[in-house]
C-alpha cells in the first residue's frame, strides 16, 4: 500500500458510505409509498373530502427553451382538500392529473379513499386519481457515486510507483 494513495482510500470509504446509505434510504421510501398507496387502494373505504383549492405550480423557473429530453409537462396540478376523521380535521394537498384538475372546482365534495394504518393514521387518495410511479433518479445517482467509492477504495490498494 502507497501513503500516496491513502486519500483514495479514504475518500472512497467515505463516498461509500455517505451515498450507499443515501441509495438504502431512497429505495426504502420508495418501497414503503408503494406500499401504502397499495394498501389505500385495497383497503381503504369512501369518504367525502371538501375541495378546498386547486393549484397549478410551474416546474422550472427557468423560461423554456423548448429541447427538453424527454418533454416534461411544464405544470403541476395540485387540490388541497380537508376531511374530518375522529374528531380532528385534516387538510391534505394532493398531485392530481391534469383531467382530474379540470373536472372540479372549489368548494365541492369529492369521494376519497381513507386508509388509517396500525397507529392509527389516516391516509386519503382521490378517488379517479391515477398512482404515480416515483422516479428512481436520486436512488441510481446515490448508488453510483456509491459504486464510485468503492472504485476509490480499489484504487487505494493498487500499488503505486515506488
Amino acid at each position: 500500500m502507497s501513503p500516496s494513495r491513502a486519500p483514495f482510500r479514504i475518500a472512497g470509504i467515505l463516498w461509500t458510505l455517505v451515498f450507499g446509505s443515501l441509495a438504502f434510504i431512497f429505495h426504502w421510501q420508495q418501497s414503503m409509498e408503494m406500499e401504502l398507496q397499495k394498501k389505500i387502494q385495497n383497503q381503504g373505504h369512501t369518504t367525502f373530502v371538501y375541495l378546498n383549492r386547486l393549484q397549478r405550480k410551474h416546474k422550472s423557473l427557468v423560461p423554456d427553451s423548448g429541447f427538453s429530453f424527454p418533454p416534461r409537462p411544464e405544470v403541476s396540478y395540485f387540490y388541497t382538500y380537508s376531511y374530518l376523521y375522529n374528531g380532528r380535521n385534516y387538510t391534505v394537498t394532493e398531485e392530481v392529473s391534469v383531467d382530474l384538475y379540470y373536472l372540479h372546482k372549489d368548494g365541492e365534495n369529492l369521494e376519497a379513499l381513507l386508509f388509517v394504518d396500525s397507529r392509527g393514521t389516516p391516509h386519503t387518495r382521490i378517488k379517479g386519481n391515477p398512482l404515480e410511479k416515483p422516479g428512481h433518479l436520486l436512488f441510481l445517482l446515490s448508488a453510483g457515486i456509491a459504486s464510485f467509492g468503492v472504485l476509490l477504495v480499489l484504487i487505494g490498494f493498487f500499488p503505486g510507483k515506488s
